[in-house]
């Protein structure tokens, strides 16, 4: 950017940081007298201009980043010209102190951008090395409600710019209204925000502009935060706010702001509360609950707001599940009323931590009135809940910010406190201490603390062994089991899933409808990764024809029916099953963990049937409602992203994959579980992913923990580890260490049993095929595309109808062929191999990714460097066809309602 525009604008932008730093009274007469070139002078009354016309809405920084407006791109004396990497193409707005540009950044593969120039005034005194810091704070911001920095920096002519992905979409407010959206949904929107400023608060910036302009809600629904952290570039030291450049919009800010007072995380949370009473207030008849929490987040005092996004987050989400909101007096009355009408659920979010358990133990009040003659016991029940209230109330009364604590307690502090308080209560009633240790128990194999959930199953087993109480002992060796399939131990689940069913046959059958189909569930589970699947499924086929406790439509029989679509093998019979699971939720009303199950299960069913545009929008459905059902780092979450991104890639859309599976694994690492075979799932999921786009060497650390892990908790026989390291060797292949990478597939085809469906077996030869084309080996990739083209006809129908064998099958023949040095035959493969692909669907996106690069290889042999060209823009056409650009690894997340 050497031009004489360029140049021009920058002296304008200066004199116009001049004009800012007067008073009001004296800019008139300043601007009149100034002497300058009549192009700058030109230029500096658009900027005076354009501030004027800004200033009613917004102090200082005007113009969206990252936004596409809806009008058609303004072309001017810019376009076409570089800075750094990007070329600028057309304009997209400007505000009194920048301008955003559509940007290209040409190489190997072509990006877009929002380019936005600072002018020189933006930078404050300290200058270049204080915007370089904030620009490498900014970039470390990844999250799928942030606008991305991509890139930034200091142009050759001293010209600030960021780089921000390019994002499509309504404003927020435009959006709710045009969509005609009621308030459930317009909180939605904001609670999904508040994830993305709760995410910045914990980097320690804050926003200090949250407007419904700084937010786009995308097709999919997904709002993006923008501009984040351009204020705390703007506020860099007194000048800046004496000269009035604060980022701010009058309507939106916090009195702090326009005060000129300290700026904290209470700040967006008042901008927050502003954006939404603004989208709710032409809706008639929103809840009391929402009034209350708006005008908590709006209190004039910053301490008496909520402290930060992520505690008002917490409170949109009490509103949306009718709990208690924090926003509400919080009378025991009150709470309990609300927590009276919700069922059953795990419900694990700082202080509600006790929804869930109070929830068990309303039965207990309940059975205390349930006939004259058990009076004595209706005595003792009534007596041990109120103490169990009692207890729990005391272990969540410190961390209630209610009560004059402002930290937000997290979740593990709040459960351990509990353990120190049972701890220190003698037993004096040994039933109840025994039930409050298995509660706790529960919860910490919720939130990943597998060792203190042992201990404390242990002292409730302590307390049981001298009791007559089959129900508990029952319930006890559920969750054992359910905490050994956590931590990846089958054989020990199942030990402890039939104890339950021994200790179970001793109590009624009203108690016998929750415990039988619990268990049975999850020694489903742990039958089905020893191997042992069928022999679950005819059980419990047998169950369900013959359990009395579980009648036709009952909960129990639609509980025993999810336990049996999860070890049936045929995808046609498990759809079936799962529908009539959802017919029978229809007249039930399930809980939100029957709910997420069912998600879950739908998504995978149709993943099997090779159905993925139908899998997409359960995974979804799943990974939000256990977003809801588990808020925070836990196991559920964690593993509810991770099918997500498995079916989104399926579905083509990588970006959403991608951030999904990085979502899964940042979670498995905040809860420091990083050995348990779903951990070695997800980092297996991401590796095959990030090698398919085109980074395998950033696949190679996770595909050689994936195998590690995978030999550790199956052994080498375990077609799980042989996927792995198939998996693995190919990566290495694609890094540019082939011969090390034939050595690992060799391994692996070694350990493939004679039983190995077809499908493995193919996928285990297109491996090595490739790998031996990367070692340029004609002959072995020639003998191994024979060998598939042998298995798709032995197997015709099953990897006939498989679109990502039908496009191996093609292009394996014809990188072959290269390979031997026929050209034109060659040239004739690919064509044919490339006419094949699923243009519709892309199910073969990663097929047809590879065989397009190495076309573009062989023309570049050939010496025909066009062709090449065009084939690697296909293959990079092909990614962003997908929602990923070539050199992204961030990817977007979409989760709808």
């Amino acid at each position: 950017m050497q031009s004489g525009e360029l140049n021009r604008w920058r002296e304008a932008n200066r004199l116009f940081a001049e004009w800012l730093a007067l008073e009001e009274a004296a800019r008139h007469d300043w601007l009149a007298s100034l002497r300058a070139d009549e192009d700058v002078a030109t230029l500096l009354r658009q900027l005076v201009a354009r501030h004027a016309a800004d200033d009613g809405a917004t102090l200082g920084f005007a113009g969206t980043i990252a936004a596409v407006p809806s009008a058609v791109p303004v072309r001017n004396a810019l376009s076409g010209r570089r800075i750094g990497d990007w070329t600028l193409l057309d304009e997209l707005g400007r505000g009194g102190m920048s301008v955003v540009y559509r940007a290209r950044r040409d190489g190997g593969f072509d990006q877009f951008a929002a380019i936005k120039l600072l002018g020189l005034a933006a930078l404050g005194s300290d200058g270049t090395s204080r915007f370089e810091h904030e620009r490498a704070v900014l970039a470390r911001l990844r999250h799928p409600h942030i606008a991305t920095l991509i890139d930034g920096g200091i142009a050759d002519d001293g010209t600030p710019y960021l780089a921000m992905a390019l994002v499509e979409g309504l404003d927020l407010a435009t959006y709710c209204d045009t969509f005609k959206l009621d308030w459930r949904h317009r909180v939605r929107l904001v609670r999904m925000v508040c994830d993305a400023v709760a995410y910045a608060h914990r980097n320690l910036l804050v926003h200090r502009d949250i407007k419904p302009s700084n937010i786009l809600v995308t097709r999919e629904g997904l709002p993006i935060l923008l501009d984040f952290g351009i204020a705390k570039l703007l506020d860099v030291d007194t000048d800046h706010t004496r000269t009035g450049m604060r980022a701010l919009t009058p309507a939106y800010a916090a009195p702090e702001q326009l005060n000129a007072d300290i700026v904290t995380t209470a700040t967006d949370v008042y901008a927050l509360g502003i954006v939404l009473r603004n989208l709710c207030d032409r809706i008639p008849s929103i809840p009391v609950d929402l009034r209350n929490i708006i005008a908590k987040a709006t209190r004039g005092e910053p301490d008496r707001r909520y402290p930060d996004a992520r505690a008002l987050g917490e409170d949109l989400d009490n509103l949306l599940q009718q709990r208690p909101v924090e926003a509400t007096p919080d009378s025991w009355a009150y709470r309990l009323s609300v927590l009276l009408r919700r069922r059953r659920g795990a419900v694990v979010a700082g202080v509600l931590v006790v929804a869930s358990l109070v929830a068990g133990l309303s039965v207990a009040l309940w059975q205390a009135h349930r006939a004259a003659q058990e009076a004595m016991e209706a005595r003792r029940q009534a007596a041990r809940a109120e103490a169990s209230r009692d207890f729990l109330f005391s272990i969540v009364h410190a961390g209630d910010r209610t009560h004059g604590n402002d930290a937000d307690v997290p979740v593990s502090q709040v459960i351990q406190r509990g353990v120190l308080a049972l701890q220190d209560q003698p037993p004096e009633d040994p039933e109840l201490h025994a039930e409050m240790a298995m509660m706790l128990g529960e919860l910490e194999t919720i939130v990943g603390q597998y060792d203190s959930a042992m201990r404390l199953f242990d002292a409730s087993g302590k307390q049981l062994s001298v009791l007559d109480n089959p129900a508990l002992v029952a319930g006890l060796s559920v969750r054992r089991g359910v905490l050994a399939n956590t931590r990846g131990d089958p054989a020990a689940a199942i030990s402890h899933f039939e104890d339950a069913l021994a200790a179970a046959r001793g109590v009624p059958d009203e108690r016998k409808a929750a415990l039988v189909p619990a268990a049975l569930d999850g020694w489903a589970y742990a039958m089905d990764n020893t191997g042992r699947g069928d022999e679950a499924r005819h059980h419990l086929e047998e169950v369900l024809a013959t359990a009395s406790y579980a009648p036709p439509d009952s909960d129990a029989h639609v509980a025993l029916l999810v336990a049996l679509q999860s070890v049936t093998r045929n995808p046609p019979d498990r759809l079936a099953l799962l529908r009539r699971i959802d017919d029978a939720y229809r007249k039930l009303r399930p809980s939100l963990t029957d709910r997420i199950v069912l998600a879950h299960g739908m998504a995978s069913a149709h993943l099997a049937l090779r159905q993925p545009a139908e899998a997409l929008p359960w995974a979804r459905e799943a990974s939000h409602l256990t977003d809801r059902a588990h808020p925070g780092a836990t196991i559920r979450r964690a593993r509810a992203r991770n099918n997500l991104g498995n079916a989104a890639s399926h579905a083509f859309s990588l970006g959403e994959a991608v951030a999904a599976h990085r979502f899964s694994l940042d979670l498995y690492r905040q809860l420091g579980d990083e050995r348990s075979p779903a951990y070695a799932a997800a980092l297996h999921n991401l590796g095959v992913l990030l090698r398919d786009i085109g980074h395998p060497q950033a696949a190679l650390p996770l595909l050689e923990q994936a195998t590690a892990l995978a030999r550790e908790h199956f052994g080498d026989a375990d077609i799980r580890r042989i996927h792995a390291q198939r998996n693995l060797a190919l990566a290495r292949a694609f890094s540019g260490d082939a011969f090390i990478a034939a050595t690992e597939w060799q391994d692996a085809l070694r350990l493939l049993p004679d039983s190995a469906s077809a499908l493995d077996r193919h996928d285990m030869w297109v491996s090595g095929a490739l790998i031996a084309a990367s070692r340029k080996d004609a002959a072995e990739t020639e003998r191994l595309a024979g060998e598939i083209t042998r298995l798709v006809a032995a197997e015709a129908s099953p990897l006939l109808a498989n679109p990502r064998a039908r496009a191996w099958q093609r292009g394996l023949p014809a990188i072959a062929t290269a390979l031997h040095g026929d050209a034109a035959a060659a040239q004739q493969l690919f064509q044919e191999a490339l006419a094949d692909v699923d243009h519709a669907h892309h199910a073969d996106w990663a097929a047809h990714r590879h065989i397009l690069l190495v076309w573009a290889e062989h023309c570049d042999r050939e010496g025909d460097g066009d062709a090449a060209r065009r084939h690697r823009a296909d293959a990079a056409a092909l990614l962003r066809a997908g929602g990923l650009e070539a050199d992204d690894l961030s990817g977007t997340a979409v989760l709808p309602d």
